[in-house]
C-alpha cells in the first residue's frame, strides 16, 4: 500500500508533454486523440489479422493452463504449502526471457 501511495502521489511531479525537451533540442510531439469509432475500427482490423487469428489457440491454451494449475494446487496442497508452487510458476517468465532475447 505504501508503494502504491507514493506512486500515486509522485504523479504531481510529472511534467506535461509540451514542457519536455529532448537532448537534441526537439520538442515532444503530442498526437491528437482519435475517436472511439476509429479506435474500434483499428481494433477490429488487428483482430482480423491472420497472424492474430493463428495465435488465438495459444491464447486460450495459456489461460487454460493457469486455471488448471490453480485447481491442481488447490487439490494437492493445503493453505500453508500452496504458495510454493505459485512462486515456482512466477519463475516461468524469468526462464523465458533468455529465449526471447535469443530470437
Amino acid at each position: 500500500m505504501v508503494i502504491m501511495f507514493f506512486g500515486t502521489a509522485s504523479t504531481i511531479f510529472i511534467l506535461p508533454p509540451t514542457a519536455i525537451i529532448r537532448e537534441d533540442g526537439t520538442l515532444v510531439k503530442v498526437e491528437a486523440v482519435s475517436s472511439i469509432r476509429k479506435e474500434l475500427q483499428n481494433f477490429i482490423k488487428v483482430v482480423k489479422d491472420k497472424r492474430i487469428l493463428l495465435l488465438s489457440p495459444m491464447f486460450f491454451a495459456s489461460n487454460y493452463f493457469y486455471a488448471y494449475q490453480g485447481a491442481i494446487n488447490a487439490f494437492y496442497f493445503d493453505g500453508a504449502t500452496r504458495k510454493y508452487p505459485s512462486i515456482y510458476s512466477l519463475l516461468y517468465p524469468c526462464a523465458d526471457w533468455p529465449c526471447i532475447q535469443a530470437l
